[in-house]
């Protein structure tokens, strides 16, 4: 860089020369300005005084339009097709545009002129001129002295309301004389009077403040007299008024209402501080100029003195950033062995200097990036919960606003995935630099691997947290601890506030006084002595000492630890580990609850000891636990039994206490102040909503609460366990109280299952068949049903044996001796000439039998009949428990031309799942939604339209079951839904009485 010179005669040559001409010219200027002054001043009068009138006639122009385009659009918010004087929705509208709008009151009419206005009242206007104008198509406004609803002084605005090219009405609206005369109520530079008036001069309204005399109602010309001849008021131009021995400059201008001018005046005194303005200003400035000219002179002089230092300095700070941006530039050599990847990033210019093996193996593309979408790739690939925090420090906004502070390096650990399959620690680090040379902002990003030290801190703080009560290092030469986790959870440093740590001996000694009772601590005092510790090191690798606390926490056993941390032996670690469930004989291992012995013998004693006080018990069953099993595996399983248990004991009490039983199996003994078992079931349901496997974890609850007496604990779990049994596999209802009568229904259900096979060889059970009808009338088929007939307790309706038959796996007897009985039923109807389908039952425990399908087959052989004629129904929620057994199942039928009903469609267990898996022939519509057909329940009746379309299009036939009206038969059938069955058709009855019944039917079966 060349060295500057700086000459002084250079300076006054250049600088003061200049600025003496320059004052002498605006002297010169200011001097000849001071002769035009007076003339200026008042051509300047003249044209303000134009330009305010013309400002004037412009705002109240808008404010006329502006009143005309509301009225427009409040009157295409009005339905003119009702009749407006008794539409109470016209009014209402009326009253909301009215509070809306600037109108003081809003009215419209038809073409007879009577005004209906926003409060209710009506009025005849069709004598005024602005009605009469609306009726011939134009827009007009018209002044009011006295407005017909308010009484005040008005403007009145009056629009033609259209419809079809023809006027059917109009709108009107008024507005406030104050609310028009704010347009005229301002000051600009003028001090100038505005006055509204008549065409003829006649005064409406004077400004406010009027000083000048005028009175409303007078007449202008009478006033203000021109000086040359006769102004009109539609001249607007700029004339000379004398007024009470004055002089003023005046303008008539058109306010843009229908026949109202504004008169606006400014007094000649105006003009003339013009001129005495500019003749002052033109002196204040000659003065300022010539001293500014000198200190100016002055400044640059020392200002440029000053500049060669600044000069000096800027070079030396610019050597400095130069050599700084060299070493920033010169990190790119460097080889770090646990540097992962790299990048250079301009900020300034959103671009990057790629490392291309890098990004291609992070995109699997090679092409040129910007550093925001660089910030976008490694976001994808952050952890979800590291995100924010990501954004928040390294994405480019946040960079360059760290450079701009003048930090020159960020840095922070991310868990971040990579393209290997795993989720690592990587540190991101970040330099910041400011290029000398462009000004831009740069960056050297890389990440440093930091995932070994990182996990194994994880796992550390992991363990510990769960699995120790306490952990500690104890230095070997000073014998001071410093607490990694202490007793109760807290941290020892952070307990104490010492950086230093604490003396061992002292903590731990404290720390047991508060937790053992003085028997206990005197007990083992002297083994947990740092000398007592180091000596028993030297002879072996651990030492450990038991203790027994009964103050914190009930009753607990604690296992005290120590060894070396390493081979190098200057650190102890000391940890304290409970192991109460470890030593109680009554402990269940896996959950760490009671087991069964141990809870009843623990609820056996409560009871003892709170003779008269009320209780519950709770039995628990976890829906599902198979299915966990088989999906996750046994370990996963066992491990939501242990975080099961780990909820139930966070809720333990001294009167309420929870034990493992057996697989998915748990029971919580609780006094009445417990949280009721709903509050218990939301409280599991909150905790186990966002649990790491993918499955929901829901429970059912049976309830025993009765209290009676003599009611021993084994007892009492039974009867929660009936209550519980009573809603097992019910997805509607997860709790159930245990009722006085329950034992007696579970041995009366016990004696049904057990009289099964002798009912099926007496022929005790029946198979009635209910008709299925198309709308027309037409018999289509018969779905056969089931009646016990016992010889004590009578007829016996199915939903009274089947679901105890299903659960005891007996069902299979029954439905084989229903298959058979069709399979005759058929064959005697075939013989008649009559061909008609028959639908029978194939339960869950059906379908898992391989051999389901040859056994049907060899039925349907052994009594000669197509098997096109047995109809097979599967129940839907059975697609849930037993897929895959299903789609074999359902694969068989088919193959050996047997036709596939799926029962119970849309009873609350639906997926289009089926209709995606299963290759079915027919929908049987659950008469849960067939209750609701064509009664007005749109939802309802949305379902069942897009079911009978769905089928449609998936060549599936439908038939609806439970139709018990006429109502609900003509909706079915506008749907497409024509068969039918239900008592509104015919009942379910024998056979002797089915062949008697439709003997006059038409038969629609198969040919």
């Amino acid at each position: 860089m060349k060295k500057l010179k700086y000459d002084m005669k250079f300076v006054l040559r250049g600088i003061m020369v200049p600025i003496l001409i320059l004052v002498a010219a605006a002297a010169l200027v200011l001097w000849i300005y001071f002769f035009k002054i007076s003339e200026a001043s008042e051509k300047r009068a003249y044209r303000l005084l134009a330009e305010a009138a013309k400002t004037l006639n412009v705002a109240m122009v808008e404010r006329k339009q502006s009143s005309f385009q509301q009225l427009n659009i409040i009157a295409h918010g009005i339905n003119w097709d009702t009749d407006i004087y008794n539409d109470d929705n016209v009014l209402r509208k009326l009253k909301t545009f009215a509070d809306e709008s600037l109108f003081a009151n809003i009215a419209i009419t038809d073409k007879r002129g009577i005004m209906l206005y926003q409060n209710g009242s009506t009025a005849d206007c069709s004598d005024r001129p602005y009605f009469k104008d609306a009726m011939n198509g134009k827009t007009s406004t018209q002044f009011l002295k006295s407005g017909r609803m308010s009484g005040d002084t008005v403007f009145v605005f009056a629009v033609p309301v259209r419809q079809g090219g023809e006027i059917i009405g109009a709108i009107i609206g008024t507005r406030n004389l104050t609310d028009i005369l704010s347009v005229l109520s301002f000051q600009d530079e003028i001090a100038q009077y505005n006055f509204l008036c008549n065409g003829d001069g006649r005064v409406i309204s004077v400004p406010s403040g009027d000083d000048l005399g005028v009175s409303v109602g007078g007449m202008l010309g009478k006033c203000f007299k021109v000086e040359n001849g006769e102004v009109q008021t539609d001249d607007n131009q700029v004339c000379k008024y004398n007024y009470n021995g004055n002089t003023y400059y005046g303008i008539y201008t058109h306010s843009g209402l229908d026949d109202i001018f504004i008169f606006s005046i400014v007094g000649e005194r105006y003009a003339s501080s013009l001129a005495g303005l500019y003749s002052k200003l033109g002196v204040m400035v000659t003065a300022i100029i010539f001293l500014f000219t000198m200190i100016a002179a002055a400044v640059v002089i020392i200002r440029l003195k000053r500049r060669i230092t600044i000069v000096k300095g800027n070079e030396l700070e610019r050597r400095k950033k130069l050599e700084e941006y060299h070493n920033f530039q010169s990190r790119r050599l460097l080889d770090r062995t646990n540097v992962l990847g790299a990048f250079n990033l301009n900020l300034t210019k959103n671009t990057v200097d790629k490392d291309g093996e890098l990004l291609k193996r992070l995109t699997g593309r090679d092409a040129q990036y910007s550093v925001e979408d660089l910030c976008d790739i490694i976001f994808e690939r952050i952890h979800p919960s590291e995100r924010e925090r990501y954004l928040g420090h390294l994405s480019r906004e946040a960079l360059m606003l760290a450079a701009q502070r003048g930090k020159s390096s960020v840095q922070n650990d991310f868990l971040f995935y990579n393209p290997g399959g795993r989720y690592i620690w990587l540190r991101v680090v970040a330099d910041l630099v400011k290029n000398p040379i462009t000004g831009d902002y740069e960056a050297l990003v890389y990440a440093i691997g930091i995932n070994n030290t990182m996990r194994l801190e994880q796992i550390g703080k992991k363990l510990i947290r769960e699995n120790f009560e306490a952990m500690g290092l104890i230095d070997v030469e000073s014998g001071r601890v410093f607490g990694i986790k202490a007793l109760g959870g807290g941290d020892i440093m952070n307990n104490h506030g010492l950086k230093s740590g604490l003396v061992y001996d002292s903590v731990a000694q404290t720390a047991l006084a508060n937790y053992l009772s003085e028997y206990d601590f005197k007990f083992v005092r002297e083994n947990i002595r740092f000398k007592t510790v180091k000596e028993k090191l030297e002879t072996a690798q651990n030492w450990s000492v038991t203790v027994h606390s009964c103050r914190m926490g009930g009753d607990r056993y604690y296992k005290i630890k120590y060894s070396y941390l390493d081979g190098e032996k200057e650190s102890i670690v000391v940890s304290c580990e409970d192991i109460t469930d470890i030593l109680a004989s009554k402990m269940d291992i896996e959950t760490g609850l009671y087991n069964s012995a141990g809870f009843h013998e623990k609820v056996t004693e409560w009871l003892k000891e709170n003779p008269g006080k009320k209780y519950r018990m709770y039995r628990y069953n976890l829906d599902g636990f198979s299915n966990i099993n088989g999906t996750y595996g046994y370990e996963a399983g066992n491990k939501v039994l242990r975080d099961i248990a780990k909820h139930m004991r966070a809720r333990s009490t001294d009167s309420s206490f929870a034990a493992h039983l057996n697989a998915d199996h748990f029971v919580r003994f609780c006094s009445e102040d417990y949280p009721s078992a709903e509050e218990c079931y939301k409280k599991f349901l909150s905790d186990f909503a966002d649990y790491e496997i993918h499955y929901p974890l829901t429970i059912h609850i049976g309830v025993y609460d009765l209290c009676e007496k003599d009611c021993g604990s084994f007892t009492m779990s039974y009867k929660a366990h009936l209550a519980l049994q009573s809603i097992k596999g019910d997805l509607g209802t997860h709790i159930a109280y245990y009722k006085k009568g329950l034992m007696q229904t579970a041995k009366n259900q016990q004696e049904l299952i057990a009289d099964v096979e002798n009912a099926v060889k007496d022929g005790q059970f029946e198979v009635w068949l209910q008709p299925q009808f198309n709308y027309s009338g037409a018999l289509v088929g018969a779905e056969a049903l089931t009646r016990w007939r016992h010889p004590e307790k009578g007829l016996i309706m199915p939903a009274d044996f089947v679901p105890l038959l299903e659960k005891s796996r007996q069902i299979t007897l029954v439905d084989e001796f229903v298959w058979d009985k069709c399979c005759e039923y058929i064959k005697i109807l075939d013989g008649e000439g009559i061909k008609l389908p028959l639908s029978v039952n194939a339960s869950r425990i059906d379908i898992r039998d391989k051999n389901v399908c040859p056994h049907i087959e060899d039925m349907a052989e052994r009594h000669g009949i197509s098997h096109g004629l047995l109809r097979l129904e599967i129940t839907e929620s059975a697609y849930l428990t037993e897929t895959e057994e299903l789609k074999s199942a359902v694969t068989a039928f088919k193959n050996a031309g047997f036709a596939v009903e799926m029962d119970d469609f849309g009873s609350g267990y639906s997926s289009l799942n089926i209709l995606l898996d299963l290759d079915i022939d027919i929908l049987k519509i659950d008469k849960k939604l067939v209750s609701k057909a064509g009664i007005g329940d749109e939802k309802s009746d949305s379902i069942l339209r897009a079911v009978a379309n769905m089928a449609k299009s998936l060549k599936i036939s439908v038939i609806a079951e439970g139709v018990e009206n006429k109502t609900q038969a003509d909706f079915l059938n506008s749907v497409g839904c024509t068969d039918m069955q239900g008592y509104y058709y015919a009942k379910p009855m024998p056979f002797d009485k089915f062949k008697e019944f439709i003997k006059n039917k038409r038969v629609d079966g198969l040919q």
